[in-house]
């Protein structure tokens, strides 16, 4: 973490939520519909696994995204479908 200002040592710091990041990334993008890896990878959240600790990270990272999503569908704010392929099946969320 690197120093804060005045104006936030007396205002504090917001932190955002992995769901409001899902939700603004979703609604800045209206008419699409992504998959999870690609929620992901619009967040910044790039998954290069290069060691076990990247692969651990990068699965902890998927997994709070899968759960953000999933409590955003609970609340009525995302919708997800299933696309079928060619092989196999994608989700998209938006």
């Amino acid at each position: 973490m690197l120093p804060i200002d005045e104006e936030e040592w007396k205002q504090g710091r917001t932190w955002e939520t992995t769901e409001s990041q899902v939700e603004l990334f979703l609604k800045s993008n209206p008419g699409k519909a992504f998959t999870q890896f690609e929620i992901a990878s619009g967040l910044g959240r790039m998954l290069q696994i290069r060691d076990l600790w990247s692969f651990v990270a990068g699965y902890a990272s998927l997994w709070t995204i899968e759960n953000a999503l999933q409590n955003l569908i609970k609340e009525g704010k995302v919708k997800a479908k299933v696309v079928k392929k060619e092989i196999g099946e994608d989700t998209y969320y938006r």
